[in-house]
């Protein structure tokens, strides 16, 4: 299935989307973002709204309400131009790996 397979490679990049936006919060608490680092939450957005959209396409209603919340994640923090809280990486990980099992679980 297409679908699964082009999954997978987005959330290969979830995850080190997630990595680098994790970084930020161990830095200063009110620090302004740099171009790159703006960019890197609409990434994580962008593979998330994808993945959604690809989910209910495909009936996978559970995968894209997963990537609904973790889109919700990324774009908050892209909107505001703030790092994630800690909380959020935390939940955004929870998510992925969510995410990563439904996939699985796809025969």
């Amino acid at each position: 299935m297409r679908f699964k397979h082009d999954t997978a490679q987005y959330v290969v990049g979830l995850q080190k989307e997630l990595q680098l936006a994790a970084e930020l919060v161990s830095s200063a608490i009110s620090v302004a973002l740099s171009q790159s680092e703006l960019d890197n939450l609409r990434e994580l957005y962008r593979l998330a709204h994808t993945i959604k959209g690809s989910a209910a396409m495909v009936d996978q209603l559970e995968i894209a309400r997963l990537a609904q919340q973790l889109e919700q994640i990324a774009g908050e923090s892209y909107r505001a131009k703030t790092p994630l809280s800690t909380s959020q990486c935390e939940a955004a990980q929870l998510l992925i790996a969510q995410i990563q099992s439904g996939l699985e679980a796809i025969g």
